[in-house]
């Protein structure tokens, strides 16, 4: 406990590409953590594009590309509650018991 507050202003006090560099030329392991945005960025995953964009109604998201699909193909991300009833029939609820889940909090619906 108390080393860590000291490695950390250690760490902190020089650019994350200086301690990658040390890392590499000492052979040891090590995994860079990146940013979202910079995660996007990528250019291996651009050039795999591993990343496609989907309508949502908080607008344009990106997301992962599920690895067997086409690269092409998108769909548009569900809206909180808009296929909980389907998914509650199919698990065999009827339509007062899903009323009553709804009415107690437990399971949500697209207004």
């Amino acid at each position: 406990l108390i080393l860590e507050p000291l490695v950390e202003q250690m760490i902190a006090a020089e650019p994350s590409s200086a301690w990658l560099e040390r890392l590499e030329s000492a052979g040891l392991p090590y995994g860079e953590v990146r940013d979202i945005a910079s995660v996007l960025e990528h250019p291996q995953l651009v050039f795999r594009k591993m990343f496609v964009e989907a309508d949502s109604p908080a607008g344009s998201l990106p997301l992962v590309r599920f690895p067997l699909s086409a690269p092409h193909r998108t769909r548009r991300v569900p809206a909180l509650g808009e296929h909980t009833s389907e998914l509650l029939a199919e698990l065999g609820y009827d339509a007062d018991e899903c009323v009553r889940l709804v009415d107690k909090g437990v399971v949500a619906i697209q207004a």
